[in-house]
């Protein structure tokens, strides 16, 4: 898969989701396999999911890094997934997710948009 094909995925799950109301995607090509992208997406219910992504494609797909931050409306984080390297302690380490605050670290499997996209569906009671 090339890099344009991987864009062009997420751009069809923002547009196919029933919870997104808008988004706008900032994507930079890093060479043919490799890029990275940012998004902020406006919810049906006011909240919003801004992300970011840096993957390669060379050989399936590779989150070199991500992160999914979920808040509401007046920007209260509900939730983050990401793999920024500090929080050594965790066993899914650099893989958590923060609950409700940035010091409720829990352990969390890499989620992928799609993943994300069901989790926050299903809170708002769509899923």
């Amino acid at each position: 898969m090339w890099i344009r094909r991987y864009f062009d995925l997420i751009e069809s799950q923002l547009d196919n989701s029933p919870i997104v109301r808008q988004w706008t995607m900032d994507p930079e090509r890093r060479g043919r396999m490799q890029g990275y992208l940012r998004a902020d997406v406006l919810l049906t219910n006011g909240s919003r999911l801004h992300f970011r992504e840096y993957v390669d494609v060379a050989q399936g797909t590779q989150r070199i890094t991500y992160a999914y931050q979920y808040m509401t409306h007046d920007r209260r984080l509900i939730f983050r997934y990401d793999n920024t390297e500090h929080h050594p302690q965790i066993v899914t380490y650099p893989h958590h997710k923060h609950e409700g605050s940035e010091e409720n670290v829990v352990p969390a499997a890499p989620p992928t948009l799609a993943d994300v996209l069901v989790e926050i569906g299903q809170g708002m009671g769509a899923g």
